[in-house]
């Protein structure tokens, strides 16, 4: 009996009816975004990065000093001993970008280098002879690098090929399925032998399919 009151009362102000449904549907999109973004975010926070997180501390450096490329190497030198120097400070490396942080470094690698090539799109990582321990890479296949396989960054630009890299297992089973990335070579700067290979390092950012496909 009083349903049906209900209902005639609702059938005389449709108007208000109209505007109540609206604004519940609009409060359910509102509230469903709103999770969906938190539970975005949650993943993110809870993503294995391949990297010792818990005892990471970043570090941000920018040469106030004008000078020569010797100069800006000389210096960061000496800052890197400084922070060494430090209490409890196990080992410092010097990187170009960090995960999650809001640049990223990325370009098209493929097994050729033929124009049409399909690539995927890799980060990468550029650093010291400190980085992997400093991250705490875990090596899955092949070795680091040698100490006279590293090279200055201009020396990459001007097209140094032959330079040895390091991939993820996953950009390793991308290109090489059910084989060892190890001895075979990919074009990224050139030509580049792999030699090793590391579990895990993700992507600065989200960027696709692709937030597992690094170079260190």
């Amino acid at each position: 009996m009083h349903f049906r009151h209900i209902l005639s009362a609702l059938g005389r102000h449709r108007i208000a009816v109209c505007l109540l449904v609206l604004e519940i549907a609009f409060t359910c999109a509102v509230v469903c975004n709103a999770l969906f973004l938190i539970g975005t975010r949650l993943e993110r926070m809870h993503r294995p990065t391949g990297v010792d997180e818990a005892h990471l501390i970043q570090v941000g450096v920018r040469s106030v000093t004008p000078g020569s490329a010797d100069a800006i190497m000389a210096q960061t030198h000496t800052d890197l001993v400084a922070l060494r120097a430090i209490p409890d400070v196990a080992n410092v490396a010097v990187v170009n970008q960090t995960l999650f942080g809001d640049n990223i470094s990325f370009s098209g690698v493929s097994l050729s280098d033929a124009p049409q090539a399909p690539s995927v799109r890799v980060a990468q990582y550029f650093g010291n002879a400190q980085l992997a321990d400093t991250l705490g890479l875990k090596l899955a296949d092949g070795r680091w690098f040698k100490p006279d396989e590293f090279i200055r960054y201009a020396q990459l630009e001007n097209g140094s090929s032959g330079v040895p890299v390091i991939v993820t297992k996953a950009l390793a089973n991308h290109f090489f399925p059910g084989q060892s990335a190890v001895g075979k070579t990919i074009h990224a700067f050139g030509t580049n032998p792999v030699v090793g290979v590391v579990n895990r390092l993700v992507q600065p950012r989200d960027y696709g399919p692709g937030e597992h496909y690094a170079t260190p």
